[in-house]
């Protein structure tokens, strides 16, 4: 077990009782980070704002704070601050790569270096471009170092003997703070997570128990009565959509759990849209005889990069929602857009519906959310085809948005 006394790797001068003054800063700091890391928002957040605090307090350049990584022991960058932070963003430190970070945590153990010289000795143990002088500091728990508290300076012999005692002050607290902010984030994520599982369950079991209902409704009518021709085709029609429709509903909970365990993949080719969308348009024309299909083909619309299936169902899935939130008819259009700067192409769809207000549109591509509107209740969904349509534009490397009013329509984009 690591010891709980600090060294120090040069010698400093004796300890002396720190000033009022000195107390006072330390309290004020103290208070300050506390305060920040009690407060709402995610962690890494708030551990950012912390180390500004700490660049701040000291008049340092750049400060990091690094945490291990469960499975490799590795040190993570959680968050970090100060101007010489912006020309060299911290990356891992490897367990093995030695240094002051895995100096200060292994051996529990605040390491100072004071002058570093670019190219020189200790090259391979200072992090940061531009820091001459570096402290590395052991966040400690209870008995256990859980993290290490990086500060650096682009000035040589930066780290006085009060600038120490007040990073000691200020880590000897950080410990505790940082364990209770993660333990309440994860708190928080358990219990946004259980939320949403349990609207999923729910909207789910709506959605599944519609086209059940109907199936078995519709095979008792047929084994009890003997139909005319024309009424038994009828219901034959009716258990068929519904059969297609349970389907679907089954088919978009297999691509949520193949997506979120990273099993899906994708075939890439060149691919032409135009044909694609006239492929898709013409059954949807059928079947939605009150909406007025329109294609902007424009002149050149070059190929894209894609899987074949995976845009198709994009597609399928952008068109089908177009449809269903617009339950009045109207145009629904697709267009494309070359984006000559950047090398792809923006295809559109955009539908004359009840739109989205400005509330929903930010979680809109999550998983199990929907539109709240009042239009939107009697619409059947689970809230998981936008989730789908974002994971696999993202994982055919493109990039997906929305453009929507509240009953002025809705426009989902998405470029490869």
């Amino acid at each position: 077990m690591p010891s709980r006394a600090p060294k120090s790797r040069r010698e400093t001068p004796p300890r002396r009782p720190a000033t009022e003054s000195g107390r006072t800063q330390q309290l004020q700091a103290l208070f300050r980070i506390a305060s920040i890391l009690v407060g709402p928002g995610p962690f890494c957040d708030n551990a950012g704002q912390m180390l500004d605090v700490i660049v701040d307090v000291v008049n340092a350049d750049r400060a990091v704070l690094r945490l291990p990584d469960v499975e490799s022991g590795d040190l993570l960058a959680v968050a970090g601050a100060g101007p010489l932070l912006k020309d060299h963003p911290p990356a891992t430190i490897k367990k093995a790569h030695g240094g002051l970070s895995n100096r200060a945590f292994d051996h529990n153990e605040v390491v100072i270096e004071q002058e570093h010289v670019p190219g020189g000795r200790t090259g391979r143990i200072i992090e940061g471009v531009g820091v001459r002088s570096t402290i590395a500091m052991p966040i400690v728990s209870g008995e256990k170092v859980t993290g290490v508290l990086i500060v650096g300076s682009w000035q040589p012999h930066f780290f006085s003997l009060e600038a120490v005692e007040l990073l000691t002050a200020i880590t000897g607290a950080l410990g505790a703070l940082i364990e209770n902010a993660r333990l309440r984030e994860s708190l928080e994520v358990e219990r946004a997570l259980r939320v949403r599982v349990d609207n999923f369950v729910s909207i789910a079991s709506h959605e599944l128990r519609t086209p059940m209902t109907t199936l078995v409704g519709y095979s008792e009518l047929l084994l009890m009565d003997e139909p005319r021709k024309d009424v038994r085709r009828e219901w034959f029609e009716v258990i068929h959509a519904e059969s297609k429709r349970l389907t679907e509903i089954l088919d978009e909970l297999l691509d949520i759990s193949r997506i979120n365990a990273g099993t899906v993949r994708v075939n890439l080719q060149v691919l032409a849209l135009p044909p694609l969308i006239r492929e898709l348009v013409r059954g949807l024309e059928l079947a939605s005889p009150n909406h007025r299909f329109e294609l902007e083909e424009g002149n050149d619309v070059p190929d894209v990069i894609a899987d074949r299936d995976r845009l198709l169902q994009v597609l399928g899935n952008l068109l089908d929602n177009a449809v269903k939130y617009s339950p009045e008819g109207g145009k629904i259009s697709v267009s494309f857009r070359l984006d000559e700067e950047r090398s792809r192409v923006i295809t559109s769809v955009c539908d004359q519906g009840i739109g989205i207000a400005p509330r929903d549109r930010a979680r809109v591509f999550e998983m199990f959310q929907r539109a709240r509107a009042e239009e939107a209740v009697t619409i059947r969904g689970t809230g998981l085809g936008l989730h789908v349509v974002k994971s696999l534009v993202e994982l055919m490397g493109g990039a997906v948005w929305v453009r929507s009013r509240r009953h002025h329509g809705s426009t989902f984009s998405f470029a490869l």
